[in-house]
C-alpha cells in the first residue's frame, strides 16, 4: 500500500476518506451481489475493510515522509526519462562540475551512465529497508575505493544527483524532495 498513497495522495485522498468509501463499496456490493451479499461475505469484507482502511491510514499519514517523497521524486524522473537519458544526464553533469575526474573512468559513457542509474535504483529500492541498504552500501563502498574514489568525491557527487533529479522533476521538484534526497545520501555515504 505504501507505494499507492503517493498516487492517492496526488488525487486528493485522505485518511479521513476511508469510511466514506468504505461506505460507497458495501453499497456496489450490495448492489451487484444481491442476496449473495448475506451475513458471513459481510463480515469477511468488513474484516478486509477494517484492515485495508487501518494500513492506508497509516500509509497516507506517513507518506509525506522522506522515503515517500524519494520513491515520488524517482519515479517523476523515471517517467520524464529513460533510463539511458537519466543515465547519460548523471555522467555529463558529473564532468561538468569535476571534469578532473574524468581520468577515473575508463569505460564508455553508455556503460557508466547505466551503472550510474543502477546506483541510484539501488538507494530507491532499498530506501525502507535499512539493514539490505548497508549491506549494499558495503559493496558499493569496497568497489568504489578499488576505482580510486575518495571522501572529497561524495559531496561532488550528491551535488550531481540533486542537479539531476531537479532537472528530471521539473516543476514537480520541490526543497522536501531535495532535504530527503540530501538525508539519503549522506545517511548512504556515512555508511560507506
Amino acid at each position: 500500500l505504501e507505494s499507492l498513497a503517493p498516487m492517492h495522495i496526488d488525487r486528493g485522498v485522505k485518511a479521513t476518506d476511508m469510511p466514506v468509501m468504505g461506505k460507497v463499496l458495501f453499497s456496489v456490493l450490495t448492489k451487484a451481489l444481491g442476496s449473495e451479499f448475506n451475513e458471513k461475505a459481510q463480515e469477511a469484507w468488513g474484516w478486509v475493510w477494517a484492515w485495508l482502511t487501518k494500513s492506508m491510514t497509516l500509509t497516507l499519514e506517513t507518506a509525506g515522509g522522506h522515503n515517500s517523497l524519494v520513491l515520488k521524486s524517482w519515479d517523476i524522473c523515471m517517467d520524464n526519462y529513460t533510463e539511458e537519458d537519466l543515465g547519460g544526464m548523471l555522467f555529463d553533469t558529473l564532468f561538468e562540475l569535476a571534469p578532473s575526474l574524468k581520468s577515473m573512468f575508463a569505460r564508455p559513457r553508455p556503460v557508466m551512465a547505466m551503472k550510474f542509474v543502477e546506483m541510484v535504483s539501488t538507494l530507491v529500492s532499498f530506501v525502507d529497508d535499512e539493514s539490505k541498504m548497508i549491506e549494499q552500501i558495503t559493496w558499493l563502498g569496497s568497489r568504489h575505493v578499488k576505482y580510486g574514489a575518495k571522501p572529497h568525491h561524495i559531496p561532488i557527487m550528491g551535488q550531481v544527483l540533486l542537479t539531476v533529479l531537479e532537472q528530471s522533476c521539473g516543476d514537480e521538484w520541490t526543497d522536501e524532495m531535495a532535504e530527503a534526497w540530501m538525508d539519503l545520501w549522506n545517511a548512504s555515504c556515512s555508511r560507506m
